[in-house]
């Protein structure tokens, strides 16, 4: 596996990179000291020389992703081992999938991962040749699988990673993905010895890529997701780039870029850390402007505004402004959210409220509860019935407190709907009976709309009188939440006596 012709381009390669470094008064000629050593081939050099595991600790986030690939790693030090010992390990698929959205670092661990699988053996070289999928495929007849195969031919010896893999299904009957694909499949039987292929892209087209090909399926080894980043992580981000650009930001600036990140976090195709880049950048610019004696330290006056960067988004014009939110609407949705929380702690035993808050989002919200994954492979009817209460607790909280309630809550109507249906036609849990309900029609529809809606009816007033009972509490947990915007599962219990 010593790559042959390949290793003379390495060593091609390396010795241009240090000849282009040396002051030398004659271009074209190479010297002994343009010839790299033994260890710079074998990429041991300091600038090299960083674990995987630091380098995966200085990523931010993506907690789950380390874990994984440090199980990983463990795994393969032990397949070493193992084979030291003659002991028959299984031998491993390694090739894998990288699901997430974009910005969520799933190119910059794939360069981790060349390094760690170059460490542990697995491929010869420390390189990582990145493609994406349509770069793999010809406009003609004959031009995809010569294509594929040149690409395939420059990532031996380490790893191809292939963004965008989806982009390989084929959309019509004359599409040539399918040669891509035949080929890439071939190419990870026969030379699996001698580089490893990692497919990305989002998750739902990613799962429609691998169900394409059976041979493709079988041929990964594993999967690893990679989450979008939080708010706090965000602006993490963001404070690292700062820092690494040798300048410093003050705290008050800091509560501003706070603000910023929890209300573009959760926008759909935000960008993650690209988004974090495009902050910066409009920092840097308001920075310049600010035309500061002392140019290392962002204040708060350099940080734009929620509305300026709404400008930059593509739906930013459908955004909130958040300036233009009244004292009314935020207690309003306090009463809301609260609503939801309250019934939630009073109906589950384990209610796993991650947190309440009334922040606005550029998704639209002006608040929303955050739960835990809690729910189990099948519900009683007694759960059913709760979940609607606490689906219903915002609107009957708007009901309690202001007399009415508004249109805010529609989400949360068409979720308690969907359970009350699913009960009547599907579950026999309503009072019409056992019997399963396929595609009611005619007079039928209306028997079961009728008691979807009775189920509704008396999940609500059930869902006001707990609320009323709970009233004196809330008060105290809504002024809370009001003063701080934003509570954990703990801050709610504590206040909510």
């Amino acid at each position: 596996n010593f790559g042959n012709g390949r290793f003379v381009d390495k060593v091609i390669q390396e010795t241009i990179i240090k000849h282009s470094q040396r002051d030398t008064e004659s271009i074209e000629l190479i010297t002994v000291e343009d010839i790299p050593s033994i260890e710079e081939i074998n990429n041991e050099d300091t600038e090299d020389s960083e674990s995987t595991e630091k380098l995966l600790n200085d990523i931010i986030g993506l907690k789950e992703v380390k874990e994984q690939l440090k199980n990983f790693e463990a795994f393969m030090q032990f397949v070493n081992k193992a084979k030291k010992a003659d002991i028959k390990i299984p031998k491993q698929n390694m090739h894998m999938v990288f699901t997430g959205n974009p910005g969520t670092g799933k190119t910059t661990v794939a360069r981790i991962v060349a390094k760690m699988l170059f460490d542990l053996g697995v491929i010869h070289e420390n390189k990582l040749v990145e493609v994406e999928g349509k770069d793999l495929i010809g406009q003609h007849v004959g031009e995809t699988a010569p294509k594929t195969t040149q690409v395939i031919e420059k990532a031996l010896g380490g790893v191809l990673f292939i963004d965008e893999a989806y982009s390989l299904i084929p959309h019509t009957m004359y599409s040539f993905s399918d040669e891509a694909i035949t080929t890439l499949i071939k190419a990870m039987e026969d030379k699996k010895d001698q580089f490893v292929v990692i497919f990305a892209g989002y998750r739902k087209e990613m799962a429609e890529f691998i169900k394409l090909n059976p041979g493709l399926a079988s041929r990964i080894g594993y999967t690893f997701d990679f989450e979008d980043y939080s708010s706090e992580e965000l602006e993490e981000i963001l404070y690292k780039k700062i820092e690494n650009s040798g300048m410093t930001i003050e705290e008050n600036a800091k509560t501003k870029v706070s603000k910023i990140m929890k209300y573009f976090c959760r926008v759909e195709n935000i960008g993650n850390g690209r988004f974090a880049d495009k902050v910066f950048q409009e920092i840097l610019m308001k920075h310049a402007k600010n035309n500061y004696d002392d140019i290392l330290v962002i204040n708060e006056k350099d940080i734009p505004s929620i509305e300026e960067i709404t400008k930059l988004i593509s739906e930013g014009n459908y955004m909130i402004n958040p300036e233009e939110i009244t004292d009314k609407d935020l207690k309003k949705t306090a009463v809301h959210e609260v609503g939801h929380a309250v019934v939630r702690l009073l109906l589950f035993e384990k209610p796993g409220i991650k947190k309440i808050t009334i922040n606005a989002e550029g998704t639209g919200a002006l608040g929303y509860v955050m739960y835990e994954n809690t729910s189990s492979y099948t519900q009683s009817k007694e759960y059913l019935l709760n979940t609607i209460k606490v689906s219903l607790a915002g609107i009957a909280a708007e009901k309690v407190y202001l007399g009415d309630f508004e249109n805010g809550g529609t989400s949360d109507l068409k979720k308690a709907t969907n359970i009350a249906k699913s009960m009547t036609t599907t579950y026999g849990m309503s009072d019409l009976g056992l019997a399963r309900i396929d595609n009611p029609t005619g007079e039928m529809a209306k028997v079961v709309y009728d008691e979807i809606n009775k189920i509704l009816e008396k999940c609500f007033e059930e869902t006001i009188e707990l609320i009323k009972e709970s009233k004196t509490k809330m008060d105290n947990v809504i002024n809370i939440l009001l003063k701080n915007k934003e509570i954990t599962e703990e801050e709610l219990i504590e206040n909510f006596k």
